[in-house]
């Protein structure tokens, strides 16, 4: 698919905006910019092949573009939002989305902000992000077939399908979904098994680290995403208290039903309850490839 935008601005070149920019690259923008706080890091995108803008003034970067990608933590959206919405409006970009993990507050927010006459801000949320930080982690493949929610708000169809189309080029298999849905979904398979590897891994060696040079792949799989920056990740789960609250205490039932069992000696429930983990478990290999088959 081909790009329709001529001028494209990502706002962060951490692991997701900096990918972008390599894929942007990659697809030969005809204008590409990479805002960034840091000379150092921009200086690092530009030796990893970024091609186009790279510059830590924020008017320059955004001035006239036709899409603008926020890259940043969430908390900062609304500072840079701000920012663009205090420019010359004939300055203003056209088209704001994001990469967010938490999108009902922005919906909220972001709108308000630019009002009716500054640009159309339509969610998105590409299910791609690493353990690993930084530039440094950058790749131009990232988003190659991952899943990417695509949230509208208002009466803004033509921009939806625009954003949509935007981050379909780029590789990603496209979901329309309303920003507050977005947020009780990542809830339960994106923010509920950061929390629960966080705690896992905390659980089994906050007493003795040591034991750890005894661990098998079982840990290091199942805990491998508590490696995430936790700045970030606090970050997101306050944004998105209300359904990861939720979403914690149906973790803490699951939890009490095994140890129940346990206690018990209950061997029956305790093949009920892993049994039924193994086929939720194995449905999401069988959900995924027929997805692919589908597209």
């Amino acid at each position: 698919m081909e790009f329709k935008f001529q001028s494209i601005a990502v706002i962060g070149p951490g692991v997701l905006g900096g990918s972008l920019a390599l894929a942007l690259t990659a697809k030969g923008v005809a204008d590409l910019r990479l805002w960034g706080r840091r000379d150092e890091v921009l200086k690092e995108a530009k030796e990893r092949g970024v091609k186009g803008l790279l510059t830590m003034d924020l008017e320059a970067a955004v001035a006239k573009a036709d899409l603008v990608v926020l890259a940043v933590p969430v908390g900062v959206m609304v500072d840079v939002a701000q920012q663009i919405a205090a420019m010359p409006l004939d300055l203003q970009p056209r088209l704001v989305t994001d990469v967010g993990s938490v999108k009902g507050m922005l919906a909220e927010r972001l709108p308000e902000i630019f009002g009716d006459a500054g640009p159309v801000f339509v969610g998105a949320h590409p299910m791609c992000g690493s353990e690993q930080t930084g530039m440094t982690a950058a790749r131009s493949d990232l988003f190659d077939g991952a899943a990417c929610f695509v949230c509208g708000v208002g009466d803004h169809s033509e921009s939806v399908d625009e954003v949509a189309g935007f981050w379909s080029a780029v590789g990603c298999r496209i979901f329309q979904i309303d920003a507050n849905d977005h947020d009780r979904v990542v809830a339960k398979v994106s923010h509920l098994p950061h929390v629960t590897a966080a705690a896992t891994i905390s659980a089994a060696l906050q007493d003795d680290a040591v034991i750890g040079r005894y661990c098998g792949n079982g840990l290091r799989d199942t805990t491998r995403v508590a490696s995430g920056s936790p700045t970030m990740w606090a970050e997101i789960l306050l944004e998105n208290s209300e359904a990861i609250v939720a979403e914690l205490g149906n973790a803490q039932d699951q939890l009490e039903e095994f140890k129940r069992a346990v206690v018990a000696g209950d061997r029956k429930r305790l093949v009920e309850l892993l049994a039924t983990a193994k086929t939720l478990r194995d449905g999401l290999n069988t959900a995924s490839s027929e997805q692919d088959e589908g597209e």
